[in-house]
């Protein structure tokens, strides 16, 4: 039988080099039924070889050489064992093929080696008289080596990044990683590529509904040259926010991922170019007004703004509550809103957060919130004390003013000005013509308690020219007080049972008319429908104040958390929001006491749904009555002794009541000659036209015998009550001493007598009386000028008599 011996070596190409290889194996196995048949056919034949354990057709051993004898036929040679670091050969094909000749009977055979693809390693052509000679029974044919460049173990280069914008930093939220492979060095071949995320810090895989997050991608190697693939996965890194993670990558033959990797990359740690960090998503609020106001559905407009978030990742921000600082806990509060990141990771937007303050007027409230990505947590505000997102819920500030007359300035505020010296600091909320400028809580409580403790603290050097108070009032005086409800406070979802204010009038001192009162909208400028209020007078308390209760009327039906029907304020009527200013017009009483201070307060009341009551009081004003007074003067010092005797007298009356009617009237004069009260009359009445007048009051007695008298003129001042229009005295002059009212009644003047009585005259005149010392001289003179009368004249005889009298007595 014809038989082959064949041989090759098998070597490596390293660095360059060709070297023998050691220890591959090859099988010989026929590739037809008739080389089959032939199998084991040649004494010595070897079906397997091992290179390196032979030697050669020439006598040597070699590295690497490889040697077969079998039988002439169809066989492939296969390599069955490669050793570490090299590549099997491609399998070898031998074929001996006869040539017929026209005979039918072969007259050549061909002999060809090829490699499995077809390429040709040796071919030659034998006559069949090659093999007559027994002496070629035996082909031995080296194929010279086998060539096989050292191989390199597969390779794998991976670099993540995120998919939104190919940085290597994940925003918060569901966020999409991605990972491209390059791998080289693997054999031909269908493959599946595992990617696994794991955490860059413990190695832990990433979990996604309870599985971890993995993506698995198959693809066919050519076997030559880089394979590149790329997986993406999403998931949500909420809960790794600030931490970093890393992909590792594992490749298989397809279907094989449980087995052996052919090759991976699993390296965690320290592995930047597969690594991913996590952004932590931080947010801050601003409510838009830091004040809030009363009611059950009081909505405030918060501001949040948050980075860190995945680029176009949608986040919802909710309110989960809001601390209240006064009660030092949680109460509710809530809010809803998604907004979108932009491409930067940022998002902004504004949330209605809606809270019930029915019964936290003053309380600091600062709200808690969250932002959630997926339903899941992603960055929490809970900070309570954060100054931005913190809102305080208003008080009303009620205010009294006392005015010179009602009506004025309705709709501003400019009164609050007027209270400038009272608080330190003072600081309104914006410009006092604003109709709804208020004073900010400090100033407000500072004069409330200055003007209890002392209402004479409001100075009157910077009060408008309608400010009444602190200045003196005169009896009959009208004046206005005006009060302030303040219902600023309050939002359009207030269930206020009652609301109004109560005014502690002393109406000992003062008169008022509930129908007079007037309630004006400062906002709107509307005078509020008397159907819309009551006012009611209540008992006085005491210390003789009268409250007078001014309330708005509570007509809407509600339900409250029992099922009973309360009736509310019915905000759809009565506009809340704004100031209403109720104009009370009071009058000082003719009947107050000299010397007394008017001094009142007022106060803002309200009753919730709840049942809950608040009061605040308002500043206190003051004023302090003066009495008309005054003083008199006789312009005529004398009057003659006559029976009936008019007089004028001028009477300077202060501190009256400009409008009001007043009756002067004298009771009588002072005789400082009888010292006694004499009778006479005089009256007046007028209506004052100015604060200061001068008044001529006609004086009338009857004087015929107090000839030689100084008379003091007392008047009195009187007042129309007009409740009961009866004259009250108001002040009185009696002063008995006072020089300016004095008045002299001149001597009566003599008529001188008949002339049938000159000798009684003469007698009386210069004669001297029984008894009386005297001389001859008096007596002689005396006859003379008897026995010349009848020469002279009465008048002059009655002059010379008297002189000559005065002269002799002397």
């Amino acid at each position: 039988m014809l038989t082959l011996g064949l041989e090759f070596t098998k070597v490596f190409e390293d660095s360059g080099s060709l070297t023998g290889e050691d220890g591959a194996k090859f099988e010989v196995t026929p590739l037809d039924a008739s080389t089959k048949a032939i199998l084991n056919g040649v004494e010595g034949q070897t079906n397997q070889a091992l290179s390196g354990d032979a030697t050669g057709f020439d006598g040597y051993t070699l590295a690497g050489l490889t040697k077969f004898k079998f039988a002439l036929g169809n066989w492939k040679i296969h390599q069955t064992v490669v050793p570490e670091g090299t590549q099997p050969i491609q399998d070898i094909e031998v074929h001996f093929t006869p040539n017929s000749s026209r005979n039918g009977a072969p007259d050549s055979y061909t002999l060809s080696v090829t490699w499995e693809d077809g390429s040709r390693i040796y071919t030659k052509d034998f006559k069949a008289d090659d093999f007559t000679n027994g002496n070629n029974n035996l082909i031995n044919l080296n194929l010279g080596t086998m060539t096989d460049k050292q191989v390199t173990p597969p390779s794998i280069q991976t670099q993540a990044s995120d998919v939104s914008d190919g940085d290597q930093t994940l925003g918060v939220g569901v966020v999409t990683g991605k990972d491209v492979s390059t791998i080289q060095g693997l054999a031909a071949g269908d493959y599946s590529e595992v990617t696994q995320w794991v955490d860059s810090k413990t190695g832990a895989p990433l979990v996604k509904d309870g599985e971890s997050v993995t993506v698995t991608k198959d693809f066919t190697s050519q076997g030559s040259g880089k394979d590149i693939v790329s997986t993406e996965v999403s998931f949500n890194d909420a809960a790794l926010q600030g931490k970093s993670v890393t992909a590792e990558e594992f490749v298989y033959p397809k279907g094989q991922v449980s087995g052996q990797a052919v090759v991976s990359e699993n390296h965690f740690q320290d592995n930047p170019d597969q690594t991913l960090s996590i952004s932590k998503a931080t947010g801050e609020t601003q409510v838009q007004n830091p004040s809030v106001k009363i009611g059950d559905q009081v909505k405030v407009e918060d501001t949040y703004k948050g980075t860190g978030f995945q680029p176009n990742q949608k986040a919802t921000v909710k309110v989960d509550s809001a601390f209240d600082h006064s009660f030092n806990q949680e109460v509710p509060a809530s809010g809803t809103a998604t907004f979108t990141a932009n491409s930067k990771g940022q998002i902004e937007g504004t949330l209605e957060v809606t809270v019930d303050t029915s019964n936290l007027q003053g309380h600091a409230l600062t709200f808690l919130e969250s932002a959630e990505v997926d339903g899941q947590v992603v960055s929490q505000l809970h900070d309570k004390n954060v100054p931005s997102e913190t809102v305080t819920v208003k008080v009303p500030q009620p205010h009294k003013f006392d005015l010179k007359k009602t009506g004025v300035r309705l709709t501003n505020n400019t009164f609050l000005n007027d209270d400038r010296e009272i608080a330190k600091p003072f600081t309104l909320t914006g410009n006092a013509h604003l109709a709804t400028t208020q004073e900010t809580p400090a100033t407000f409580i500072q004069e409330v308690a200055q003007t209890a403790k002392n209402p004479a603290v409001d100075s009157t050097k910077n009060n408008q020219a309608d400010n009444n108070n602190t200045l003196e009032v005169t009896l009959g005086q009208s004046y206005d007080f005006q009060l302030w409800l303040d219902t600023t406070a309050y939002d359009a979802s207030a269930k206020e049972t009652s609301l109004g204010m109560t005014e502690w009038l002393d109406l000992t001192d003062l008169t008022t008319d509930l129908s007079q009162w007037k309630v004006t909208g400062a906002s709107d400028g509307k005078v509020l429908n008397p159907s819309l209020y009551t006012l009611k007078m209540g008992k006085a308390n005491k210390e003789g104040k009268t409250p007078i209760t001014f309330a708005l009327k509570s007509t809407k039906p509600v339900t409250d958390a029992s099922g009973k029907t309360i009736r509310i304020i019915d905000t759809s009527k009565i506009s809340l929001g704004q100031y209403y200013k109720i104009d009370i017009p009071v009058q000082v009483k003719a009947t107050v006491k000299t010397g007394h201070e008017i001094t009142n307060t007022a106060q803002q009341f309200a009753t919730n749904l709840d049942g809950k009551q608040w009061t605040q009081n308002t500043e206190t004003r003051q004023n302090q009555v003066v009495f008309p007074s005054g003083h008199t003067q006789v312009v005529q010092k004398t009057i003659e002794p006559n029976t009936s005797v008019t007089y004028e007298d001028d009477y300077v009356a202060t501190h009256l009541t400009i409008g009001q009617t007043y009756q002067i009237k004298v009771p009588g004069l002072w005789d400082k000659t009888l010292e006694q009260v004499i009778s006479a009359t005089g009256e007046l009445n007028f209506k004052a036209t100015a604060s200061d007048m001068t008044l001529k009051v006609p004086v009338q007695l009857d004087a015929s015998k107090l000839g030689g008298h100084d008379l003091v003129t007392f008047e009195d001042l009187y007042l129309q009550d007009q409740a009961t229009k009866q004259n009250l005295m108001v002040a009185a002059l009696h002063d008995k001493a006072v020089v300016s009212e004095t008045i002299h009644v001149n001597l009566p003047v003599h008529t001188p007598s008949p002339l049938k009585n000159i000798t009684n005259i003469v007698v009386n005149a210069v004669l001297p009386k029984t008894g009386d010392a005297g001389s001859w001289l008096p007596t002689g003179l005396g006859a003379l000028l008897l026995a010349g009368l009848g020469l002279l004249k009465r008048k002059s005889i009655l002059k010379g008599l008297m002189a000559l009298k005065a002269k002799v007595w002397k």
